[in-house]
C-alpha cells in the first residue's frame, strides 16, 4: 500500500516526486486524469442545464465545444474570418470632409 507522506530523509534520496513511475502507469494516470476531468465537467454541464440554476452557455459541455472545435477544423473558418481584406474593400473617396460638412448619419 503507498503512503501519502514522506519523510524528510526519502525525500532527500528520491527527490520531492518520488520514484520514476513506469511508463504504461504513467500514461494510464494521465489518460485517467483527463476522462475524469471530461466526466466532472460533463456532469457539471449536465446539472447547470438540468436544475436550470444560469444560462448554459457560461459552463458548455465537453462534447458541445468538442463538436465547434470539429467544425471549424472541418469548414477552415475562424471567428471572424469571414471579412474581406482591406485590400479587398473598395472604397469610394468623397474628398475632404471638413469637420462642420460631415454629413448627417441620415444621409448615409
Amino acid at each position: 500500500m503507498p503512503r501519502f507522506l514522506s519523510s524528510m530523509p526519502e525525500m532527500m534520496e528520491r527527490g520531492m516526486r518520488g520514484p520514476a513511475v513506469a511508463g504504461r502507469r504513467a500514461l494510464a494516470l494521465r489518460l485517467g486524469s483527463v476522462a475524469v476531468f471530461v466526466a466532472a465537467w460533463s456532469l457539471a454541464s449536465g446539472i447547470v442545464v438540468l436544475a436550470q440554476l444560469f444560462n448554459p452557455i457560461f459552463l458548455p459541455g465537453p462534447w458541445m465545444v468538442i463538436g465547434n472545435i470539429v467544425e471549424l477544423a472541418v469548414l477552415h473558418e475562424a471567428p471572424g474570418r469571414g471579412r474581406p481584406d482591406p485590400g479587398e474593400v473598395e472604397v469610394e473617396d468623397r474628398g475632404p470632409v471638413a469637420r462642420g460638412d460631415a454629413p448627417s448619419p441620415e444621409a448615409l
